[in-house]
């Protein structure tokens, strides 16, 4: 049988409404003549309120986000800590490259000869104003301002990795409400179908239409199903408390499931693969380590090479006598080129280990790169053929629920007629309960998995997400 238009309204109404949603957002429709005309205008409505709720339930998550990243201590940690490293440019800038300027100054009064003298008392003043400028030194200062520049690098990679790991820890918290809940309204359902089922066994076994081994089964099957609501219940709770953990409140009594915008996620495993090895927030923190630790190299290398320094000072002094009343003042400017050749530093046992220690440092660090390297490829494509197969589980977990609900009741309806047993009503039962629950919890690990892909391949912006990326910092 085709799908015609009006029988595609009837089934999204019916969708609709098991969404719980409708009640709330649009009045019912009232009966009309002429049905086709209804229905036409109904199609209007169904598409624009879905798309509101869409809009509203991303809304709502986006918002939580963001309050939520105000007050996360881990995303405020790193984002001081990157505030902090700046000053270490400006740091490096001045300790490499400007020079060093100082003022010196002594005030000295002697007494020469106590016996009567032409010169009994003298006092003297004396200032100089000396600057020192470093000309050469093996490339030290510009290695220690391009490793500066790097840690401040390095400190937004940590920022951002502090920033992915609050989302992917909101959104557990948030889908994981979410899912807690619907497994609660699952398992209550189970319970109430059940109750229901075991009232209508006993009173079929008082008119002789069902067996006593029929109750028997019916109330096992009840009271496994109040079991597995006290269960539930007990997750929903600690559901909530993460929730509040993470966002500051308790969570509204009506939360919708956020859309994905799936379009980030790479099309094939070798997309992944190449944005994971460009864009990976560790692989690239990684090769700053690396990259740093090679200019370490340098810095104490250079400790061993000549240095040549120009140095220029300027001092005045004064002497004055006290029985002469006289002064004398004078001026001196002296300039010099200072070249340093380091020969024995401690005894020999400073420079040289420093030096290969750093080295083989730095060799770690590279080699730490390549198996970092190494991991994030095959991690990339773990990733994404995870979310690939979540893809295809829902479509399937889906497909069974539809399945299994018609099962349900066709188990149902042939018990009544002695064609089912009992126990086979309560395996069909049983199946449907555990068809949606899985679905639910697939729904959150798919949205887990989402997030997961973007952060591994550097694709979790905010502004990605729809998030202001200008009131994030």
């Amino acid at each position: 049988m085709k799908n015609t238009p009006n029988s595609w309204i009837r089934n999204a109404w019916k969708k609709s409404l098991l969404a719980g949603c409708w009640t709330l957002l649009i009045p019912c429709v009232c009966a009309q003549s002429d049905e086709k005309k209804a229905l036409a205008v109904d199609s209007k409505r169904v598409g624009s309120v879905a798309q509101s709720a869409a809009q509203s339930a991303n809304t709502h998550f986006l918002h939580m986000l963001q309050k939520g990243f105000f007050r996360d201590p881990k995303v405020q940690a790193a984002l001081e800590s990157y505030k902090g490293s700046k000053y270490d440019i400006a740091a490096a800038w001045f300790s490499s490259f400007m020079p060093n300027v100082s003022v010196s100054g002594q005030i000295r009064g002697s007494k020469k000869n106590p016996r009567p003298s032409p010169i009994d008392h003298t006092r003297s003043h004396t200032g100089s104003l000396n600057i020192s400028q470093n000309i050469f030194n093996s490339g030290a200062s510009y290695a220690q301002m391009r490793k500066a520049q790097l840690t401040t690098e390095k400190s937004i990679y940590d920022f951002q990795n502090a920033q992915n790991d609050y989302v992917l820890r909101a959104a557990g918290a948030y889908m994981g409400y979410i899912t807690a809940k619907r497994v609660v309204a699952v398992n209550q359902a189970s319970v109430r179908a059940l109750l229901k089922q075991y009232e209508s066994v006993k009173v079929r076994a008082e008119l002789g239409d069902s067996t006593l081994t029929d109750v028997a089964q019916a109330e096992v099957a009840y009271v496994q199903a109040q079991s597995k609501l006290l269960s539930a219940e007990s997750n929903f709770a600690t559901a909530i408390e993460a929730y509040q953990v993470i966002f500051d409140e308790l969570p509204p009594s009506v939360l919708h499931k956020p859309s994905l915008a799936e379009n980030l996620i790479p099309s094939s495993v070798k997309e992944m693969q190449m944005k994971s090895e460009k864009e990976n927030l560790e692989l690239r923190a990684q090769k700053i380590q690396a990259d740093s630790a090679q200019y370490d190299v340098t810095v104490t290398r250079a400790a061993l090479l000549p240095r040549v320094d120009a140095e220029a000072s300027i001092g005045h002094a004064e002497t004055s006598y006290t029985k002469l009343r006289g002064r004398h003042r004078a001026t001196t400017t002296d300039t010099a080129i200072k070249v340093t050749i380091p020969i024995i530093n401690n005894g020999g046992t400073s420079y040289i280990p420093s030096l290969m220690k750093v080295q083989h440092m730095a060799s770690s660090q590279m080699n730490a790169y390549q198996a970092k390297r190494e991991e994030v490829r095959i991690k990339a494509v773990q990733n994404w053929k995870e979310f690939m197969a979540l893809r295809k589980i829902l479509a399937h977990n889906q497909s069974e629920v539809k399945a299994a609900s018609l099962s349900l009741e066709g188990a149902r309806e042939e018990f009544k007629v002695g064609s089912r047993t009992m126990l086979e009503v309560l395996d069909s039962e049983a199946k449907y309960l555990q068809a949606q629950v899985q679905l639910a919890q697939n729904e959150q690990k798919y949205m887990a998995q989402f997030f997961m892909v973007l952060a591994f391949s550097g694709t979790l912006d905010p502004k990605n997400i729809g998030l202001d990326a200008a009131k994030l910092s």
